[in-house]
């Protein structure tokens, strides 16, 4: 979403709604990420002031008829009004064992989405705009945290402005969601019919293999180099031996986001196969066969996302000496803008259960160091036990 605010600044529109809602978000992360009280009150005077406008303008009445600047004005308020919301949550006040679940934003998504709705009935009179379309891939990807249904009308990007590599991964993240939706819905899996997960397991791969033949078709210059990287390195900072370089840190993003679902997917398959392969079932061994491969499926993927993440923040780069090319290790904080596109991923994949325990601390020891980094007061609590399995 910063990708929009730059865009509404940039073409000089004004809305005090939207001038609220970014300030009381700059103020918020102010104040967590230089701790300064004084910002968070004001913070929270903004909001105040924001949530009273919303009343006011953002009624049932007013987004019917709404006109493709008032699209983008109040999707990219209640948007900014969710992110206010994560960068406030506060670990400490969280009464149950899933911060995910009580996070306020949710609501604010749920009202962007009633927003989205309105514009896709009136799409011919209004064309995607990147605000909406960046709205509909934050709440594909919610769907996904969430585990929940999406609905019909959203589920063709074609329809948000998507096309190409990107509209051929989004109804991979839309399949994943519904996998994702029907599956919650099985728990507990062991009383779940066994045809059922089983059509569910092969939906998993099938999904794995399609995220698989899209990775071959990219652009070549999207492609990573590996790099050996000195034993003294490996720690906090750097949790494999392994360094994946791109040409560009967006391109670094991209296979962040592929690991991080394709992770995701197989974590799916062996869960499954958990539920599935007892001492009985005469496909034991066969079974296990499936878990085994599963299971090393997901430490490759684990070792390719740590090995890819650093140079995705910026903590590592490639310098030529003598045609040699070198990895140099960058000191320093990593930039906000490096650390946004690889939370989501990071969120999903730090919650995994399938995942070896020391990488998984590894992922939310950086999770939450990200969330410090972004003033994110939900992310910080991948530092906390109440960072739950998924």
């Amino acid at each position: 979403m910063s990708e929009c605010v730059t865009e509404w600044k940039a073409k000089n529109r004004k809305s005090r709604m939207v001038d609220l809602a970014i300030s009381a978000v700059a103020l918020g992360i102010f104040s967590h990420t230089q701790q300064q009280a004084p910002a968070a009150r004001e913070a929270v005077q903004s909001y105040r002031r924001l949530l009273g406008d919303v009343r006011e303008r953002m009624t049932q009445a007013a987004i019917a008829r709404c006109d493709e600047g008032s699209f983008d004005e109040f999707l990219i308020t209640i948007v900014l009004m969710a992110w206010y919301e994560t960068i406030m949550h506060q670990c400490v006040n969280v009464k149950n064992r899933n911060p995910m679940r009580s996070m306020h934003s949710w609501s604010h998504q749920d009202g962007a989405l009633a927003i989205l709705k309105v514009w896709s009935r009136q799409r011919r009179e209004c064309p995607p705009s990147s605000i909406v379309k960046q709205t509909r891939r934050g709440l594909i990807r919610s769907a996904i945290s969430r585990n929940c249904l999406l609905p019909d009308w959203i589920r063709d990007g074609s329809l948000f402005g998507e096309n190409g590599l990107d509209l051929e991964f989004d109804a991979i993240l839309v399949q994943v969601a519904d996998l994702k939706f029907t599956l919650k819905a099985l728990d507990p899996v062991e009383s779940a019919d066994p045809s059922l997960m089983e059509k569910l397991r092969q939906q998993a791969r099938e999904l794995d293999d399609r995220c698989s033949r899209w990775a071959e078709v990219l652009p070549s210059q999207w492609w990573y180099e590996s790099h050996q990287l000195p034993a003294s390195w490996i720690g906090s900072e750097f949790g494999t031996a392994t360094a994946y370089v791109c040409s560009r840190h967006t391109y670094a993003a991209v296979w962040v986001q592929l690991f991080g679902v394709r992770l995701l997917l197989n974590n799916v398959c062996l869960y499954l196969l958990n539920g599935t392969c007892t001492s009985i079932d005469i496909r034991n061994a066969e079974c296990h066969r499936y878990r085994e491969k599963c299971q090393i499926q997901l430490q490759t993927l684990t070792h390719d996302l740590m090995s890819v993440i650093p140079f995705s923040l910026g903590r590592v780069k490639k310098i030529s000496i003598k045609a040699i090319d070198e990895i140099m290790l960058v000191n320093g904080e990593f930039s906000p803008s490096l650390a946004l596109p690889v939370v989501w991923p990071l969120s999903i994949v730090s919650r995994l259960n399938g995942i070896e325990s020391g990488q998984q601390v590894w992922l939310r020891a950086l999770l939450a160091h990200s969330g410090r980094v972004l003033g994110d007061g939900a992310l910080e609590c991948a530092g906390s036990d109440l960072w739950t399995h998924s």
